[in-house]
């Protein structure tokens, strides 16, 4: 019984392992892009360490998200419903996320709603908002794709066709 339970976890982190490695890596390089374009006295709000932990908290919210009844949502249709859906799905709670962080971090520092609120059209108006939401809808996009492909042509097939010499 205990050994079925250790397997069983060993799996869940093997599987979870390429969705968090790929997160890590990805906001690190567009925490690092939107430095590069940044002022050498811009205020930036994140650390690479924080950055590693929401790849790993990110990465493991979506693979298990990918399991519930409304993200698989068509099954039996072409796989490019499901792609799609994902897509949306995954933008929206993206941007809602990306939305609801500063308002939270100004609300708790000021304690006024209206300060926290234009704070947050501040962001909104802002080029580096969105040109980190671009980074990040282009590496959903690229999330959803290969994770849909994996799923329908199987781990194993996916491994051979990436690391074998005749796929």
């Amino acid at each position: 019984m205990k050994h079925a339970w250790i397997k069983r976890l060993k799996e869940e982190v093997i599987n979870i392992i390429p969705a968090i490695i790929y997160f890590i890596i990805a906001f690190n390089l567009i925490h690092f892009t939107i430095g590069i374009g940044q002022i050498s006295d811009g205020i930036r709000y994140y650390s690479y360490f924080s950055l590693t932990i929401g790849g790993l908290i990110v990465g493991i919210v979506l693979i298990k998200a990918n399991n519930l009844p409304i993200i698989n949502a068509f099954p039996h249709k072409p796989l490019i419903y499901n792609i799609i859906w994902k897509f949306i799905l995954y933008n929206i709670f993206i941007i809602l996320i990306r939305m609801l962080e500063p308002i939270l971090r100004f609300l708790f520092k000021y304690d006024s709603i209206s300060i926290a609120w234009q704070f947050c059209k501040m962001m909104l108006a802002s080029p580096i908002f969105w040109g980190v939401q671009m980074w990040l809808v282009l590496v959903l996009f690229a999330f959803v794709v290969f994770s849909e492909f994996t799923r329908v042509i199987g781990k194993n097939r996916v491994k051979q066709i990436l690391f074998s010499k005749n796929p």
